[in-house]
């Protein structure tokens, strides 16, 4: 792989071994959110596996042992007009757009929190791995924000009525709860969790690369025309009053006073 080396990300850490690339979210003491720097970092990186044929098989997973990733850093919002709104809903929407036109399977292995942004990442993998003590909870309508991704690439896994619930009540959900609203695939010991992504991962090496590529590329044909949507409408509520309100509320560790404006 050329480039920076591996060990230059600043966001991640990762590893690629026989064929396989891990790739951890790892920001420990922020419980791994992201920001516009993880987004870019994040895309340099599958477009690398996209043209380095030694790599089969990707997983994304979470440094340290509390946190997949708790969603974006809400302290890194500095959006003062229309054009930076634009910039970061452009910028989130291109890791969801890399990971479903990747032409190699992902895995997600959610090791713990995941939260906003952490849920709707492990959603579009193709294959979502959960440990026993992962935490799950859309939490943008408490921030003044709504789930976008959910709301549209969401549609095609989960049913209306539980997007629904987890959209407006930003109630957080166990692993079980996760795999029974068909969030993810199977839900496994804290201890196993790695063991299994990369027992899965294997088994999808043993397999037709064409016929997986294939696959995926079926599943996920309406991609694109997803990120459209979602970047059409999400930026105008990044300049909303509610989420100002939002912000500082976070800031001052207090329940915001949203005006509906």
């Amino acid at each position: 792989m050329s480039k920076r080396n591996l060990s230059d990300y600043q966001y991640f850490k990762i590893d690629v071994t026989d064929g396989i690339a891990c790739i951890a979210f790892n920001r420990v003491k922020k419980h791994n959110v992201v920001t516009l720097e993880t987004f870019k970092e994040l895309n340099e990186f599958l477009m690398r596996v996209g043209e380095d044929e030694g790599i089969d098989v990707v997983i994304l997973t979470g440094n340290g042992e509390k946190a997949f990733c708790a969603g974006v850093d809400i302290e890194s919002f500095e959006i003062q007009n229309a054009g930076q709104a634009l910039e970061w809903a452009i910028q989130c929407q291109s890791v969801f757009s890399s990971i479903e036109r990747l032409p190699k399977p992902v895995i997600a292995a959610v090791n713990g929190f995941a939260f906003g942004f952490g849920v709707e990442i492990a959603m579009v993998c193709d294959i979502t791995l959960a440990s026993e003590k992962a935490i799950f909870g859309m939490l943008e309508i408490k921030h003044g924000l709504l789930p976008a991704v959910l709301l549209t690439r969401g549609r095609e896994i989960l049913d209306k009525k539980t997007i629904s619930y987890l959209a407006m009540t930003g109630d957080h959900f166990s692993a079980q709860e996760a795999k029974e609203y068909g969030l993810i695939n199977k839900v496994v010991t804290h201890i196993s969790l790695i063991d299994e992504a990369y027992a899965v991962a294997r088994r999808i090496q043993g397999n037709s690369p064409l016929g997986v590529s294939m696959v995926k590329r079926l599943l996920n044909r309406q991609g694109e025309k997803h990120s459209d949507d979602v970047v059409s409408f999400l930026p105008t509520l990044f300049l909303t009053n509610d989420f100002g309100e939002a912000r500082r509320a976070f800031a001052e560790r207090r329940s915001p006073n949203f005006k509906a404006n």
